[in-house]
Formats: C-alpha cells, structure tokens, sequence
C-alpha cells in the first residue's frame, strides 16, 4: 500500500501502489513501473552460473579435496549443445597478483568456455 504525505510527488511517496512504485532516489522522488526481474532456469543459464561459481573458487583457492575445480565448457557449433568438463587447478598467489581484479579473470574466462577455449590462468 502507498504512504503518501501531501500532495502526490510533491514531498514524500513511498512502496507500491498497483504497478507503480513510489520511491526516493538521490533526493528526488521517483515514480516508476514494478519491474519483477527475471530469472531464467534454462539449462544454458544454469551452466554459466555453475561456472560463474567455479571460478571465483579458482580465484581464491577454495578447490575440491584434489585442488582443482571442475569447470564445463560450451561447445555452441552443435545442435544441440554439448557440454565437455575442463579440470582447472586453482590459481596461485603469483597468478592471482597478475589480475587485477576477480572479474577480468571471471569474464575472460567465461568467453572462452563459452566459446569451446580451455579456460586461462594469467592475461
């Protein structure tokens, strides 16, 4: 239920009120659609969030029982799909220092999985 103080945008508006959304940003009252976000469960989907996981687990040493992580690489010229798993072992302190941040090594890493390239240790 909307809580309004005043003329309607004038002061204060807040929550929701049908499909619209009374909110304050950076001072300002703001009006918008109810958006409720998406949350595909397609198998494509859950592959690149598996490796998403995979990945940061690289990145910061946390490994199976053998040190390595387990990651599946995409290979997208078939119909349909196929999925071949890529043993990583994870990175060392040396490697780590040579990314500047957990992302590039994620999102580099993501294309090439996703593009059937062995994942990369260093840039």
């Amino acid at each position: 239920m909307a809580k309004v103080s005043l003329p309607l945008m004038s002061i204060l508006a807040k929550d929701k009120l049908g499909g619209i959304v009374f909110m304050r940003r950076m001072g300002k009252n703001v009006v918008r659609v109810k958006v409720t976000p998406a949350n595909p469960k397609t198998d494509k989907q859950t592959v690149v969030r598996y490796n998403l996981e995979k990945l940061n687990k690289a990145f910061f040493g946390k490994e199976d029982a053998n040190g390595k992580v387990t990651l599946k690489k995409i290979d997208t010229s078939t119909t349909p799909w196929t999925l071949t798993n890529v043993e990583f072992n994870v990175l060392t302190n040396q490697e780590r220092a040579q990314w500047k941040y957990v992302w590039n090594f994620i999102k580099v890493n993501q294309k090439r999985l996703y593009n059937n390239l062995a994942p990369v240790r260093t840039p």
